[in-house]
């Protein structure tokens, strides 16, 4: 993935690293008080309600497994109904 093979003259084949490119996927920030920042790649940008409903699914998307999706969703229902 991250080296191509340089074919030689001499019949030997070499590894060399590809060139770093970096990636922007955006920034998202918890703020406090059920509001977030997000700024996107392209320049987009949002604050409040909205960012912070993108900043939680990309949080829950980004767990290992379904259980701790599972287990997360509901401490954030009961943090909701109960204080």
């Amino acid at each position: 993935f991250f080296c191509e093979k340089d074919q030689r003259e001499g019949g030997k084949t070499k590894l060399r690293a590809r060139p770093f490119q970096f990636l922007d996927l955006g920034v998202l920030t918890y703020i406090g008080d059920n509001r977030a920042l997000a700024q996107l790649p392209g320049g987009l940008k949002s604050s409040g309600q909205i960012a912070f409903a993108l900043w939680r699914s990309v949080y829950l998307a980004k767990q290992m497994s379904l259980r701790n999706r599972l287990l997360i969703f509901g401490d954030w229902v009961r943090t909701r109904l109960f204080g």
